[in-house]
């Protein structure tokens, strides 16, 4: 998803925006970079701190597979 910050007055929440919606797909890669980008762009230390929380569950989301519905083996 490629969002044009131009287009919009807050950045933050133009990246947020689609960081939430890559995360409903499933899409944590995609997520990670979105939250990421919202944590570089002009906000409070509140939206920050929540971007940079986001950014490490994409992460570790990502690693884990999680929206991968073959990544776990029953046993």
């Amino acid at each position: 998803m490629r969002i044009n910050e131009k287009e919009v007055n807050n950045s933050y929440m133009a990246y947020a925006r689609g960081a939430v919606r890559a995360e409903q797909r499933g899409d944590y890669t995609t997520a990670s970079t979105l939250w990421n980008k919202a944590a570089t762009a002009t906000c409070n230390s509140h939206n920050l701190h929540w971007a940079l929380y986001r950014k490490s569950h994409c992460n570790h989301a990502a690693t884990k597979q999680w929206s991968n519905p073959n990544a776990s083996q029953a046993v």
